[in-house]
């Protein structure tokens, strides 16, 4: 687990009642802006009485054995709520009400954790996965327990525990689930199981980002926790459907199988990056989340001219393709940044230049993919010396830095500044070769 000063944002909060159809957090609201499904009342009159306040709607999987083990006798409790809606409106208040609960019942040295659908928080500071192994659990199976006890943990100690969640052993599918869920697929593209739901139209969103691209789906509910049953794997029934993608969404995490793997496990890297914030604590609809994967593999993809032969598939984009899932990883994962919860006033300023910065250093981050695709996209086509070979190695030069900076002791300002600017002598390279559509290119 890693401790962040509260996750990072990289995703445009939706400001409507429903978003745009391809948006990775759209789907229409079921409740009105600016409410929450669950009584801060309610939870603060069960947190005077009793350790634990589990809110109708909640979806997080804890085991309150092994949380209550590293409570002990601290008096830490555990604040237990539903996903909050996609409106900035739903989200202010899922906040307000939380603070609420807070603000009555953090005294005399009493602290909350704070869990809202699979994002948890203590203190100022959010509890969050260190890599994709113990991302899985809380994906696929909504079990926050190694979260919680690292919370629990770093309240007493001011440290996070060594151990990580260890991953369920899954025993893989019989040939005749594989071949029933196959036939379910032949039938429909799109296949829901009992107990998931979808609103959306995940084919349809798919082809909007990758109209040449067959997509296979299977949505299941989360899997229960302890169990070794996944039922049939991508990779079991990619073979039943050659050259198509096949995903199998169980819960909130994607199993990807079909032509290039190595570019699908990298946009769906991507895609935990760059949505994590709503991945961890929004409701959210399986059919953009999906989409969302289909945007970058159209990324990844492109030609960026008729003439230019499609980059090579045994080793498509490289270099873009190592740092697709570090950007994505790093970004939220691990970089450590700050955002402003409305605790005492005198700090008020002080978090909200920090957010401010961390804003800034995240939107430089999470243009990095692109830049780097831009430059290899044009490499090769600027000759040296020439003005468009000029403009690409001072591209590549502020990449760079950029990059180098972003990694090592931040500085925002500057990296924005040389994120910018690589972007410009991009977009001047890609106009001296009179090549459209150039990744990175800042116009």
């Amino acid at each position: 687990m890693l401790l962040a000063l509260l996750a990072l944002l990289l995703i445009a909060a939706p400001t409507a009642v429903s978003a745009a159809p391809d948006d990775p957090t759209g789907t229409e609201q079921s409740e009105p802006a600016g409410e929450v499904t669950w009584s801060p009342e309610a939870a603060i009159g069960e947190l005077r009485t009793s350790d634990w306040a589990v809110m109708p709607g909640s979806v997080a999987v804890i085991d309150r054995t092994a949380v209550e083990a590293a409570i002990g006798d601290s008096g830490i409790k555990v604040l237990v709520t539903p996903f909050s809606g996609l409106s900035e409106e739903d989200r202010d208040a899922q906040y307000d009400a939380i603070s609420e609960v807070r603000d009555a019942i953090e005294v005399d040295d009493v602290e909350v954790i704070e869990v809202t659908g699979l994002s948890v928080g203590a203190s100022i500071f959010d509890i969050v996965p260190s890599d994709l192994a113990e991302l899985h659990p809380v994906l696929e199976r909504f079990d926050v327990t190694g979260q919680v006890v690292a919370a629990a943990v770093y309240l007493q100690t001011r440290e996070l525990p060594d151990d990580a969640p260890q991953a369920t052993p899954a025993t893989a599918a019989t040939a005749a689930e594989v071949a029933a869920t196959v036939a379910d697929l032949r039938r429909d593209p799109v296949v829901v199981r009992d107990g998931a739901v979808v609103d959306s139209d995940p084919e349809q969103l798919w082809r909007n980002r990758l109209p040449d691209g067959a997509l296979r789906l299977v949505v299941m509910p989360p899997i229960a926790v302890g169990s070794d049953d996944i039922g049939p794997t991508a990779a079991d029934l990619a073979p039943s459907f050659p050259g198509e993608t096949v995903v199998v969404l169980r819960g909130r995490w994607i199993d990807i199988a079909g032509p290039d793997q190595q570019e699908l496990d990298s946009a769906v890297a991507w895609s935990y990056g760059f949505a994590s914030s709503g991945l961890f604590g929004w409701e959210l609809d399986p059919g953009p989340q999906v989409a969302l994967v289909a945007r970058r593999l159209a990324e990844i993809r492109s030609g960026v001219v008729t003439d230019q032969a499609t980059p090579d598939r045994s080793d498509p984009l490289g270099f873009v393709l190592r740092v697709l899932p570090f950007v994505a990883l790093a970004t939220v994962l691990v970089l450590v940044v700050v955002t402003l919860r409305r605790r005492s006033q005198e700090r008020v300023q002080e978090l909200q230049e920090a957010a401010d910065a961390a804003d800034r250093r995240a939107a430089a981050a999470a243009r990095l993919p692109d830049l780097a695709a831009g430059i290899l996209a044009l490499d090769g086509l600027a000759r040296t010396g020439t003005d468009a070979g000029i403009a690409l190695e001072r591209a590549s030069r502020n990449y760079r830095e950029a990059r180098q900076i972003l990694t090592g002791t931040p500085d925002s300002d500057r990296a924005g500044e040389l994120v910018d600017t690589a972007g410009r002598e991009i977009a001047t390279a890609a106009d001296l070769l009179d090549v459209p559509n150039v990744p990175g290119a800042l116009r």
